[in-house]
């Protein structure tokens, strides 16, 4: 139970997800700028705008995460770990 305890920890406390939501975000923007402001080659364009259709799909993800059902469980699970504090605290009385 300690372990699995501490892999959820570690899951919990990673940078990782807010480095790949900014390199997502940046990408984004930077594609965004070079379909505005330059000139597509006709034998690419169909490549490029699927991969900009991809790099959106990654950016609604990562958009998710963050203010989606992710940061909605951890609020439940927050709930529930005071509740269950606060029920040890009333049993030690």
């Amino acid at each position: 139970m300690l372990i699995k305890e501490d892999r959820r920890r570690s899951k919990i406390s990673s940078r990782m997800p807010a480095v790949l939501a900014l390199a997502f975000t940046l990408i984004y923007g930077l594609a965004l700028t070079a379909l505005m402001f330059f000139e597509m080659p006709g034998g690419n364009k169909e490549a490029l705008l699927i991969m900009f259709g991809s790099i959106s799909t990654m950016l609604g993800h990562a958009a998710a995460h963050y203010y989606g059902t992710t940061q909605a469980s951890k609020q439940k699970d927050q709930i529930i770990s005071d509740m269950v504090a606060s029920d040890k605290l009333k049993q030690d009385e």
